[in-house]
């Protein structure tokens, strides 16, 4: 039920993921995300800045949790709980929460929303087809 379909490992981690807090990062905390997949497919969901607990090595280190609330698919993937899907639900035990931690380099290529949606985003993350390879 964790999977998005075609998320690239290097934006979308299946685990908290550390980070130096920023002012970036934490302008993100409690807002929304069109988050466009490499597909086109297009999800919103919503950003968690996470403090990382207080008896651990980093402690000052904050992670950045995306989620949104989903049923699974036939094949265990997320699904997004729409207009269409809701006029037949799943059960609720098929209902969860779907999470993906956002990396560093997903990070970066947030932004602010600068376009239209029927639903207001505050940001948006458009995700490469392919990892770009970074010069360093």
């Amino acid at each position: 039920m964790n999977e998005a379909p075609d998320s690239p490992p290097k934006f979308l981690a299946d685990a908290p993921v550390r980070l130096d807090p920023s002012d970036k990062i934490k302008s993100l905390d409690g807002k929304s995300l069109a988050l466009v997949l490499p597909s086109g497919r297009s999800m919103m969901v919503s950003i968690q800045v996470k403090e990382t607990p207080a008896q651990a090595s980093d402690e000052w280190k904050v992670s950045v949790a995306v989620w949104d609330v989903g049923s699974a698919g036939t094949e265990s993937q997320w699904q997004p709980v729409t207009a269409e899907s809701m006029r037949q639900p799943p059960p609720v035990a098929k209902l969860g929460r779907w999470e993906k931690w956002l990396t560093r380099d997903a990070i970066d290529l947030v932004s602010l929303r600068d376009k239209v949606w029927l639903v207001t985003a505050d940001f948006e993350l458009v995700l490469p087809s392919e990892p770009e390879r970074s010069n360093g």
